[in-house]
């Protein structure tokens, strides 16, 4: 009876045993669930398109004894405040016999048509938005180029628009071709940076010397340095009014490709300590940059700018360089899959357990066979 119960002794612990090792691995074992990836969203961009009624089909043979006038893309540019554009109508005659020719011409409300071409006049009811152009007489299949302008009406700058204009051909006893669409695209928005320092002169004058960095993508054809001071200014001339705020406005009509630079010097009379000078680039929906205006203090020797720094956009937490995984925080961390020091102490009870079974079962057996 006893060897029975020495005999389940060892066996439970041995079950035991193997139970608690047994534990981790079927922990493990056991596969993740699947998730679902995200199904993306489509974007809800769209790109302007023309009209659909009044989009330009191909002439074919039935289109014969018209006269068909096109327009390229018109890009505005030059004087951000006020920008233009060159025009250019290929008028041609599709009929086999010679006709006399012209176009109709139609612009967005904003624009306006540049009458000091002669061969221009305008539509009877159009305004400055509708003309008639291009009076000539054009040979069978023959066609003609009529360079126009345009001009910005708008009351205020432009920037990152798209517009359209339309152009018909006709033949002078009234016959129209197919009226066509042409996009009219307005200048980007760019960033341009400003910086600026003011010096005291023995003549008890301010010299301030401003620079203006091209740092966009594409050359600009001018841009506008708006004062605003109680100061008195000797140099240079300024715009009054200007086009902007009850400022000073200092135009520069100057061509800055990418990365150029251009310095602008000042000379004001201010009282010391007192009196200060705000500089800003204009037109200020122009740029997509925050380092465009500059405020200084006149008078005092030495003194240097203090431009206005954008504040930088943080994608990591702050105090926290961007892939620094040094910090305390409470990052991700891998899932753990091995046995634990409590399991492998649970393991070894158990094994010293059997060997002290077995060991007082073979004390047992010893004297039972002396």
């Amino acid at each position: 009876m006893f060897r029975t119960l020495i005999t389940g002794s060892v066996a439970a612990a041995a079950a035991a045993a193997a139970a608690t090792l047994a534990l981790p691995l079927a922990a493990t074992a056991a596969p993740a669930t699947p998730t679902a990836a995200p199904t993306a969203s489509p974007s809800a961009t769209s790109t302007p398109t023309a009209p659909a009624s009044t989009k330009a089909t191909p002439t074919t043979a039935a289109d014969t004894g018209r006269i068909e006038a096109m327009v390229d893309l018109v890009n505005l540019h030059g004087d951000p405040w006020r920008p233009v554009a060159d025009l250019t109508v290929n008028l041609r005659n599709e009929s086999a016999k010679p006709e006399k020719a012209y176009f109709m011409l139609e612009v967005p409300a904003n624009l306006g048509i540049d009458y000091r071409y002669d061969d221009c006049k305008q539509q009877p009811g159009g305004g400055t938005r509708k003309a008639i152009c291009g009076w000539a007489q054009l040979g069978a299949h023959d066609s003609g180029i009529f360079r126009l302008g345009l001009v910005s009406l708008a009351k205020k700058p432009i920037f990152g628009q798209t517009d359209w204009g339309s152009v018909t051909g006709r033949t002078a006893s009234g016959v129209s071709g197919q009226k066509r669409d042409f996009k009219i695209v307005w200048p980007d928005r760019t960033s341009l940076r400003l910086r600026a320092s003011a010096k005291y002169d023995p003549d008890a004058s301010t010299t301030v010397t401003a620079t203006v960095t091209n740092t966009g993508s594409f050359a600009i054809s001018g841009y506008s340095l708006m004062l605003r001071t109680d100061a008195k200014r000797l140099t240079p001339a300024c715009r009054e009014p200007s086009r902007g705020h009850n400022t000073c406005e200092i135009e520069r009509k100057v061509r800055l490709a990418p990365g150029a630079t251009d310095t602008v010097k000042l000379r004001l009379v201010g009282l010391p300590n007192r009196d200060t000078l705000h500089l800003t680039l204009a037109p200020e929906q122009r740029y997509t940059n925050r380092d465009t205006v500059v405020v200084l203090r006149l008078g005092v020797a030495g003194d240097e700018s203090r431009p206005a720094e954008p504040t930088p956009s943080r994608s990591t937490a702050p105090g926290q360089a961007a892939g620094d995984n040094s910090g305390s925080g409470s990052g991700a961390e891998l899932p753990r899959t091995g046995a634990t020091v409590g399991t492998y102490a649970m393991a070894g009870g158990g094994l010293v357990t059997v060997g002290g079974a077995l060991l007082l079962l073979r004390r047992r057996r010893h004297r039972f066979t002396a």
